[in-house]
């Protein structure tokens, strides 16, 4: 059966226009793209959201390479953001007041207790997803 985790991810934009680009700029991308095929698109609230419980999240199955390619590229569009407010300002974009224009937020908790993975990036916000651990009797 094999070892199995309980991932999702949320990246969450600013702005209506960032939203349609990084779609566009996913689309484009077809190691990447799939993965939008798998995840719930909202275009009123701009959020690419993706949940999967019980799934074998291995790096070497193409399934997952393609949900973490999509993960990698919004931590570029951070990166990208801290990259031009040290350009304008010699600050990264946290301490120069510059906006980013996404927020990301990846979680992935596995079969052991002490197995949790937390990635974010941007304007993320601890709420956005969180682990919640119950004792239930059976």
């Amino acid at each position: 059966m094999g070892y199995r985790s309980d991932v999702a991810y949320t990246i969450r934009f600013k702005k209506e226009e960032d939203y349609h680009l990084f779609i566009l700029e996913t689309k484009a991308k077809p190691e990447v793209a799939g993965a939008l095929g798998e995840c719930d698109l909202d275009d009123k609230r701009f959020r690419i959201d993706f949940e999967a419980e019980s799934v074998k999240w291995y790096d070497s199955y193409p399934d997952v390479q393609i949900h973490e390619k999509l993960i990698e590229q919004a931590a570029d569009w951070c990166n990208d953001d801290d990259h031009q407010a040290i350009k304008e300002t010699g600050q990264t974009a946290i301490f120069s007041g510059r906006d980013y224009r996404l927020g990301f937020v990846f979680v992935r908790v596995g079969e052991d207790s002490d197995d949790v993975e937390r990635r974010e990036g941007g304007f993320s916000d601890y709420d956005w997803l969180y682990v919640r651990r119950t004792i239930e009797r059976g």
